[in-house]
């Protein structure tokens, strides 16, 4: 009988969430639940909680940050007169129909859950301490440092993308063997299903297809990517030229950094300009009253909402970002030069931080920066996009699925890793011996 892993999202990290959703489907070796905690909320929060982190987002940094770590995701257990733990009562039924979140993970009592927030890791610990669960809880953290309200000791696991994670979670009394070092599950592209266009086949079927190991379903033909040229991307942004595309992505929660990032590059008249607003008017209308009194480029273009950025990495060739840890993995992935605009959150400090210190991107918090960075990749290019290649792989639904498995069959998967490490050593050791025996001593000459 299949095993069931719950995976709860938000909106505001949703898309690693959602390409392992996709990939533990197409695998098919587990039965799979993806659920959004803002429509299964109590009673608003987690939305009214978003809407306030929205609003804060790039209007108001202190409280923004303060707002980010306000929801605690600790879950402490109440004491009795002696000072013994005692566990949580659970909610009567007819309660619990307006706490869904943690009736959704009663009804389904899921083998595995795992949690992209820390609302919903704390909704996964409450229910399973008052419903008596048996399911393991993961946390998935995408960023590239720690957020610190993600620290629980009552989960049964962590999966993070970079070491600095690792380390910062050890500092905080986590047992290493309950963190997993995997690379982010991102979903790339689409393929091409006959006739229909599907999620990508999982990269384990897809290499078994290629070595002729397996046979695809009548359903499935050949995976065959669909592809629309550059010249017909660009006409669908109106642009109507071969100058270099500067794309500028961060409308999604506010305009004055994104704003700030167009006025910076509006006087290059040698680019085109695409900016991604995500239905953030008030960038255009800013910037519209701007553009009045001051000089400026005419290869500027506005895009409202796109659905999927895959098309438009494509004609791509310099993206200025908000510090947002997925779309600069996917940036990073498609070999974009990534130049990063003004941050205030802590995380997307923290964010910026690790990509321009370790060389994956540029700072674009001015005019001047800007133009350095730009400068910066056209002399270093080729060698940047292989010190990205050394350090950002896209396999990491593949290799979370792995762990899974692991973890399913009793084993901890950095043990497992660390006796492979071993073994290897050993094997390279016994080689070199092996050499050292069957060298011929020199004769030697004498005169």
């Amino acid at each position: 009988m299949k095993k069931t892993v719950l995976i709860i999202y938000s909106k505001m990290f949703d898309v690693s969430a959602l390409a392992l959703k996709n990939y533990l489907c197409d695998d098919g070796k587990y039965n799979v639940i993806a659920v959004n905690e803002r429509e299964y909320d109590s009673f608003g929060v987690a939305k009214n909680f978003l809407k306030a982190y929205r609003f804060t987002y790039r209007r108001s940094p202190f409280f923004n940050n303060l707002l980010v770590n306000f929801p605690n995701a600790d879950v402490e257990r109440k004491k009795d007169s002696d000072g013994n733990e005692v566990n949580f009562k659970p909610t009567s039924e007819h309660f619990a129909r307006f706490k869904k979140l943690e009736n959704i993970c009663m009804r389904y009592d899921a083998e595995y859950t795992v949690c992209t927030s820390q609302y919903a890791v704390k909704k996964a610990i409450l229910a399973r301490e008052k419903y008596n669960l048996s399911g393991k809880i993961f946390a998935l953290l995408t960023d590239f440092d720690l957020q610190n309200n993600f620290v629980n000791i009552y989960l049964d696991g962590y999966f993070v993308i970079t070491h600095k994670t690792k380390d910062a979670l050890i500092s905080k009394g986590i047992d290493a063997d309950k963190i997993f070092l995997i690379n982010m599950p991102i979903d790339l592209g689409e393929t091409f299903y006959n006739g229909e266009t599907s999620k990508a086949l999982p990269e384990k079927k897809k290499k078994l297809l290629a070595e002729g190991l397996d046979t695809p379903d009548k359903k499935e033909i050949e995976v065959a990517e669909i592809r629309e040229s550059v010249e017909e991307i660009k006409n669908k942004f109106n642009i109507r030229n071969n100058l270099p595309v500067i794309t500028i992505l961060g409308g999604r929660y506010g305009s004055k950094y994104t704003y700030n990032a167009l006025k910076d590059v509006s006087q290059f008249k040698d680019c085109n300009i695409l900016v991604i607003t995500n239905g953030n008017k008030s960038i255009f209308r800013k910037f519209g009253r701007w553009s009045k009194k001051n000089e400026c480029t005419s290869n500027i273009y506005f895009a409202d909402n796109v659905n999927g950025l895959a098309t438009v990495y494509r004609i791509t060739d310099y993206l200025i970002a908000a510090p947002t840890a997925t779309i600069c993995y996917e940036a990073i992935m498609h070999k974009i030069p990534l130049i990063l605009m003004d941050s205030v959150n802590n995380v997307e400090t923290k964010n910026s931080k690790y990509l321009v210190s370790g060389g994956y991107a540029y700072s674009g918090i001015s005019n001047e920066r800007i133009k350095i960075a730009m400068a910066g990749y056209l002399k270093d290019l080729k060698g940047w996009k292989v010190h990205c290649e050394n350090h950002f792989v896209n396999d990491g639904c593949e290799k979370f699925l792995g762990m899974l498995d692991m973890i399913d069959s009793g084993i901890n998967p950095n043990q497992a890793a660390l006796e492979s490490k071993n073994t290897n050593e050993d094997d390279e050791e016994d080689i070199r011996e092996i050499v050292i025996k069957e060298e011929k001593p020199k004769k030697r000459r004498f005169r």
